[in-house]
């Protein structure tokens, strides 16, 4: 019985028809809707592995030859098209780009990108309204979305700050 139920929890793991997700094809329909046709493009909430990848490219940290933290900092070059590629994906819940193809999309318009981005963010619960909203949504029992602590540390976070207040 519990072997049944742990493949089906891995089978749900990688189906990603079921996550949560939302229809942008109108968002991209002026720029690629010659390349759509009647295909419909959505961006899906990342699997715990984008997530963490994403998280690892943004943060950097530079430590001193001894181990201690000498410096945070986020690196936003081409950060929104590195997020679309986690995110974007086709009405079966394939993602429509891999990781490397970041650089390309990079390169796309500004205004197209700033469009899925923020529904990439919003849809992740990686913005502070998203956040605060997702805490109230069907999914706040812990069975999907990222807690709010989940934000990405601001440019000035520091944990001996933290630990001083």
């Amino acid at each position: 019985m519990i072997l049944d139920l742990r493949e089906q929890l891995l089978r749900r793991a990688v189906d990603r028809r079921n996550r949560n997700r939302e229809d942008v094809t109108d968002r991209v329909r002026e720029r690629w809707g010659d390349l759509l046709g009647e295909q419909k493009v959505y961006v899906q909430r990342m699997s715990g592995v984008a997530r963490d990848l994403w998280e690892t490219q943004r943060v950097s940290t530079i430590f001193s030859p001894d181990g201690k933290q000498l410096r945070r900092s986020i690196n936003l070059v081409n950060e929104r098209a590195r997020l679309v590629v986690k995110c974007l994906a086709d009405e079966s819940g394939q993602l429509l780009f891999m990781e490397a193809d970041a650089a390309t999309l990079g390169e796309e318009d500004a205004g197209l990108l700033d469009a899925v981005y923020d529904v990439c963010l919003r849809i992740n619960g990686l913005d502070s309204r998203s956040a605060e909203a997702l805490s109230q949504s069907p999914f706040a029992d812990g069975s999907g979305a990222p807690p709010a602590s989940s934000v990405a540390p601001p440019l000035n976070y520091s944990p001996a700050a933290i630990a001083t207040n």
